[in-house]
């Protein structure tokens, strides 16, 4: 290689690496100031305490931490680490419902074609055109002490009084919650499904597999990238 064609490739690779930074130059500025800067403001602020007027005093500090940690029956015993752990009890059991109802109708979207698809594909879809308050008064509709579920049951000699399955607690959240991001995992695992070779589906069942077995090898172990 002579040494003109060594400085084409050099200038070539710099100025492609002029074009990347003047793309992603203001991307990534916008998302430091937006990002980046507010966390480490409240980082400084957290170890800052505050005083009576609930002013930021700018002193080093770690009571706030302290406060968030420890409480008056031992360590870890305080709301805010109930909190945190409840959060975390009721995102595990939400992207589990979630993943558990959305694995088969994704799986069955791949099947599906023509005017049966669209129908199926619009239903699932149709918490992306409402707004999430409406979603809640349809579920409170149909849920709430006087919903049509629990007016079926007071109307039966087995329930005297409502059934608060969806008025204000973790099962309300919970629902609420799948609901909301069930069409964002149903697209997710679709897009993964859609990739599977059916082939391999028709080869095993030929060679004798049973349904849960093509599932359990060959679906799943595929799609996992979807998850």
């Amino acid at each position: 290689m002579s040494t003109i064609q060594r400085l084409d490739d050099a200038f070539g690779r710099q100025s492609k690496r002029a074009k990347l930074a003047l793309m992603a130059g203001p991307g990534v500025g916008w998302l430091l100031t937006l990002i980046l800067v507010p966390a480490a403001f409240l980082v400084m602020v957290s170890f800052a305490e505050i005083n009576s007027s609930y002013d930021v005093v700018w002193s080093f500090s770690v009571s706030n931490y302290r406060e968030l940690f420890i409480g008056e029956s031992g360590l870890f015993q305080t709301p805010f680490v109930d909190s945190l752990f409840l959060s975390l009890r009721i995102s595990g059991a939400t992207t589990l419902l979630t993943v558990v109802l959305a694995y088969p109708v994704a799986y069955l979207l791949t099947r599906l074609s023509g005017r049966r698809f669209k129908l199926l594909l619009f239903a699932v879809l149709v918490p992306f055109f409402t707004i999430f308050i409406v979603r809640i008064y349809s579920w409170l509709s149909l849920f709430g002490s006087q919903g049509l579920i629990n007016s079926a049951l007071l109307a039966t000699p087995l329930f005297s009084e409502p059934v608060g399955v969806f008025e204000y607690g973790v099962v309300a959240v919970i629902i609420s919650l799948t609901h909301a991001f069930f069409p964002y995992m149903l697209l997710t695992l679709y897009s993964s499904l859609e990739g599977i070779d059916y082939g391999v589906i028709e080869a095993s069942r030929d060679l004798g597999a049973t349904r849960l077995e093509i599932a359990k090898d060959i679906v799943i172990p595929l799609s996992l990238q979807g998850l």
